[in-house]
């Protein structure tokens, strides 16, 4: 699915979470805090390929994640966060091999507030990168979604024009504390990025992976 048509369909949430959040301040349900609280996030949890056009996860197999969200509270219905991951991917067919997946993404969060917790949507745009490291036997030497880029199977990519959708629900366990989940959508451009090898680096077009990141979370405010 293109990604603008993704965006678009998600426009709605934000917009539905933008209006119950309009409707709280006017109840007076959102008490401004004194400044803004610092927040963590620390989360662990699985890296699953998502098959979408010409991406074709056939050859490859989940693995485990790491996720860490330092951001601040700007209001008890908005907060900014820098959300970085780091995961991987395994062959399902080669004989060994792997892809390390990182995203480092500037995220904006809009929260609905219930008794116990709360529950989240929002969208982040920023910088990807996949790191390649794949060795067939008796297939391509490269995953089937690089094969019309290059035939090397040790290389990575990298842009700065990628999109993450995210959703999430945490409950407070002590003040300030919370535990939950985190549901991050990453969409790789396919427009733009770029490609380092033995040979260099070039800057090309083509197909990329998306990927689905289902985490446990702890959240500290601070």
């Amino acid at each position: 699915m293109p990604h603008r048509v993704v965006v678009i369909l998600c426009l709605p949430l934000l917009l539905a979470f933008s209006t119950t959040a309009a409707a709280q301040s006017w109840r007076g349900e959102d008490d401004e805090p004194e400044h803004a609280p610092f927040e963590l996030m620390l989360g662990a949890g699985v890296n699953m390929c998502i098959d979408s056009g010409d991406r074709d996860c056939d050859d490859i197999g989940m693995h485990v994640l790491g996720f860490l969200s330092p951001g601040v509270r700007l209001s008890n219905l908005v907060s900014v966060a820098l959300d970085v991951s780091v995961g991987m991917l395994t062959p399902t067919e080669a004989d060994e091999g792997y892809i390390v997946t990182t995203t480092i993404m500037p995220t904006l969060r809009l929260f609905h507030v219930f008794d116990d917790g709360e529950f989240y949507g929002g969208i982040g745009a920023g910088y990807s990168r996949l790191d390649v490291d794949w060795s067939a036997s008796g297939t391509e030497s490269s995953p089937g979604y690089y094969n019309s880029w290059l035939t090397t199977s040790n290389f990575h990519w990298s842009g700065f024009t990628n999109v993450k959708l995210t959703t999430g629900v945490h409950w407070e366990f002590v003040e300030g504390r919370f535990a939950g989940f985190n549901l991050d959508l990453i969409y790789n451009t396919d427009e733009s990025g770029e490609i380092c090898d033995d040979d260099g680096c070039t800057d090309r077009d083509a197909a990329n992976l998306d990927y689905f990141q289902p985490t446990f979370v702890l959240k500290w405010q601070f």
